[in-house]
């Protein structure tokens, strides 16, 4: 049987081949529904190899007192995930996808109700991957602020509300 690579030149354009797709396997992909298995975590969440990063899902979840409805509205530079209203007692809104190359991936949110609004990074790789939340970074919306959640279950993150403005 004959090699496979016998050639420099044969070496430079497999490992260029290589170097072209990784962006491809390990870029942002937007899926809005999740699909979990008996454990609570992704069915994909587990790598294949090097190239390809597990997924990592992100949820919000509405916690506000009195039924308030919460709005929100969460974005990447690349993906603009639109406007929702999360109903109150547990409403959420959840996406997947894979951290980019370069771990630079970054989704903030802006979160209003009646009594305060924030903007704030739901997922910045430089802060959550491999320390916070590789596969799971929960957020709960409660009257004090938001709370973020490891993938360990810990609370980790309080951040508070900007009130409106008295006029």
């Amino acid at each position: 049987m004959g090699q496979f690579i016998t050639q420099p030149t044969q070496a430079l354009f497999f490992a260029f081949l290589l170097f072209v797709s990784c962006p491809l396997c390990t870029g942002s992909r937007l899926d809005v529904k999740a699909d979990r298995n008996e454990n609570g975590k992704d069915k994909d969440s587990v790598g294949i190899g090097p190239v390809i990063k597990p997924e990592t899902m992100v949820v919000i979840t509405n916690y506000l007192p009195n039924n308030q409805s919460l709005t929100l509205h969460c974005k990447s530079k690349d993906d603009d995930l639109g406007v929702h209203v999360l109903p109150p007692n547990g409403g959420s809104f959840r996406w997947l996808f894979r951290m980019n190359f370069w771990h630079t991936t970054l989704y903030f949110c802006s979160l209003n109700w009646s009594n305060g609004a924030v903007v704030f990074d739901a997922y910045r790789a430089k802060r959550d991957y491999n320390k916070r939340c590789n596969f799971d970074c929960d957020w709960n919306v409660f009257e004090d602020g938001i709370h973020g959640y490891t993938d360990r279950g810990g609370n980790d993150l309080t951040i508070p509300w900007n009130k409106p403005s008295s006029k």
